[in-house]
C-alpha cells in the first residue's frame, strides 16, 4: 500500500514539475522571440478568423485586396501573409495556430488582423467573470480539452495578449452578417400555428403594400408572443419596403439577437469594441459603417449569410489599410478598387465564378428552408444566383446540369412538384444527379431524397 502511495505522490510531483517546466517555456520563449530583430525584406500579414477572412466563397480574401491597395508593399518591404484563417474554425482554434505558428517561426514578426468572431455564438455579456487562469498557456489549452464552453470575450483576448507576447501589432475589426437577408435561425416559436398564420398574413399584406396594416398585425403578434424573433424580421420587412433604412436594421438585428443564431449580434461586437479600447488596438469599426451606410445590412454586402461580397472584402480591405498607415509606411497604389478590378486581380475565371454562385446559392437555399419553414424573400435571389450562373462562359453541359438543378431547388422550396417533375424527367436531370454536388454547413445535395418527394407527393408520377 505504501508503495502505491509513494507511486503515486511521485508521479504527481513529477507530472505537476513537467507542467510548470512547460509553461515556463511557454511563457519565455515569446518574451525572447520579441526581443528579435524584424525581417528586413518582408513584412509579414498574419490573417486570423473563419471563412469570411479565409474568402470563402469567391476565393478572395480581403488580405489579397490589402496586396493590391498597397502595390504588395508595407514599409518598403514586400507583403508575405500568413493565412492562419480558415473555414469552421471557432476563436480558440485561431489562437491555439496562431501561438503554434509563433513558436516554431521565430522571426516572422510582422502585423496580425483580425476580422473573427462569427463563428462564436454566445449571448453571454460582459458582466460574466472572466476565466480563472486564462493567462496560462498550458492551462487554456487543457481546458479546451475538457470544456467546450468557451467565453468569447476570453478567447478572444488570449488572442490579443499573445500577439503583444510575440511582438506582433495587431488591428481588429468589428463583424456583421446579412441581417436582413435571412429569417431567425430560431424557428421554434413556428410551432405555434396562430403565429405561423399570422405570419403569412404579414407576407401578404407587405406583398400588397398595405403597409399600416402589416404594422398593425406585428402589433397584435408582438402581444401576444414571447419569442418575437420573426415577429421582428417581418418588421424589418416592412420598414426595408418603406425605404426606411435605419429602422429595418435595428428591427433585423432584434430578430437575429433572439436565440442562436450564425450571424454576429450587437453583444460580440460590444466585446471587440471594450477590448480594442482596454488594449488601445486600433479599430475598423466595419458593423459601424455598415450600420451607417444608408444601406439595409443585406445582400449588397453579403454573398449569402455571413460572407462578405466583393463590396464588403474591398471595405474591410480599405479600413485596415488605413489603419496600417497610421503607423507604418503605407503607398496607395490602387485606391477605392471595384469589382471588376479585384477580379482581374485576382485572376478569376469563369469557372471559379461559377463555383461560387453554386456555394452561393447552397448557402441562400440551406438556411431558407429551416425545418420545413421557407423563407420566400429569397427565392428572386436564388433565381439571381441561377441567372448569374447562365451567362458565364463554360462548358455547357456543365452549365446546364446545375442551373437545372438549381432551378429544381427552386421550385422545391415554391413547393411547385410538377415543375420539379418536368426538370427531372422532361430535362433529363435524372441521369445526372449523381455527378451534382451542391453542399454548404446545413445542406448537402441528395438526389434521392428529391426524388422521393416528387414520387410520394406528387400522384401523378
Amino acid at each position: 500500500m505504501k508503495k502505491t502511495i509513494y507511486f503515486v505522490t511521485a508521479s504527481t510531483i513529477i507530472a505537476l514539475l513537467s507542467c510548470i517546466f512547460v509553461e515556463i517555456i511557454f511563457q519565455t520563449v515569446p518574451a525572447f522571440y520579441k526581443l528579435l530583430p524584424e525581417d528586413n525584406e518582408k513584412t509579414y500579414l498574419y490573417i486570423i478568423g473563419e471563412s469570411s477572412a479565409y474568402g470563402y466563397p469567391y476565393n478572395i480574401p480581403y488580405s489579397k485586396i490589402i496586396q493590391y491597395i498597397t502595390g504588395n508593399k508595407i514599409n518598403n518591404k514586400d507583403i508575405e501573409t500568413v493565412m492562419l484563417a480558415y473555414p469552421g474554425d471557432t476563436l480558440f482554434d485561431q489562437y491555439k495556430k496562431y501561438v503554434r505558428y509563433k513558436f516554431l517561426h521565430p522571426f516572422k514578426k510582422g502585423i496580425v488582423l483580425a476580422y473573427m468572431g462569427t463563428n462564436d455564438w454566445s449571448n453571454r455579456g460582459l458582466e460574466k467573470r472572466k476565466e480563472p487562469l486564462s493567462g496560462f498557456y498550458l492551462i487554456s489549452f487543457l481546458k479546451n480539452y475538457f470544456d467546450r464552453n468557451h467565453n468569447f470575450l476570453d478567447d478572444y483576448e488570449q488572442i490579443i495578449v499573445s500577439s503583444k507576447r510575440f511582438g506582433d501589432d495587431i488591428f481588429v475589426s468589428t463583424i456583421a452578417g446579412n441581417y436582413g437577408g435571412f429569417m431567425p435561425n430560431d424557428v421554434s416559436s413556428l410551432s405555434n400555428k396562430n403565429l405561423k398564420e399570422n405570419l403569412k398574413q404579414t407576407d401578404t399584406l407587405i406583398a400588397e403594400k398595405k403597409y399600416d396594416s402589416a404594422f398593425s398585425k406585428c402589433k397584435e403578434m408582438f402581444a401576444e408572443n414571447h419569442n418575437k424573433a420573426q415577429i421582428w424580421y417581418k418588421t424589418g420587412k416592412i420598414y426595408e419596403s418603406l425605404g426606411k433604412t435605419n429602422e429595418a436594421n435595428e428591427a433585423y438585428l432584434n430578430a437575429v439577437e433572439y436565440g442562436w443564431d450564425a450571424r454576429p449580434a450587437r453583444y460580440q461586437n460590444t466585446v471587440i469594441k471594450f477590448l480594442a479600447a482596454k488594449y488601445q488596438i486600433p479599430l475598423a469599426d466595419i458593423f459601424g459603417k455598415l450600420l451607417n451606410s444608408g444601406d439595409v445590412i443585406g445582400y449588397k454586402f453579403f454573398g449569402d449569410k455571413i460572407h462578405p461580397s466583393l463590396i464588403l472584402n474591398i471595405l474591410i480591405a480599405e479600413n485596415f489599410v488605413n489603419l496600417i498607415s497610421s503607423k507604418y509606411q503605407v503607398d496607395i497604389i490602387n485606391p477605392s478598387p471595384d469589382s471588376d478590378a479585384v477580379l482581374k486581380y485576382c485572376r478569376l475565371n469563369d469557372y471559379d465564378l461559377f463555383n461560387a454562385y453554386k456555394n452561393v446559392f447552397g448557402e441562400i437555399f440551406a438556411y431558407s428552408l429551416i425545418d420545413g419553414n421557407v423563407d420566400a424573400y429569397n427565392l428572386p435571389k436564388l433565381k439571381e444566383c441561377v441567372e448569374k450562373m447562365g451567362k458565364l462562359n463554360i462548358n455547357e453541359s456543365l452549365k446546364d446540369k446545375y442551373t437545372n438543378a438549381c432551378n429544381m431547388l427552386i421550385a422545391y422550396l415554391k413547393g411547385n412538384l410538377e415543375e420539379m417533375h418536368d426538370i427531372l424527367y422532361k430535362k433529363k436531370l435524372i441521369d445526372k444527379l449523381d455527378e451534382i454536388n451542391i453542399f454548404c454547413y446545413k445542406f448537402r445535395w441528395d438526389g434521392k431524397l428529391i426524388i422521393d418527394k416528387i414520387h410520394v407527393e406528387n400522384k401523378a408520377v
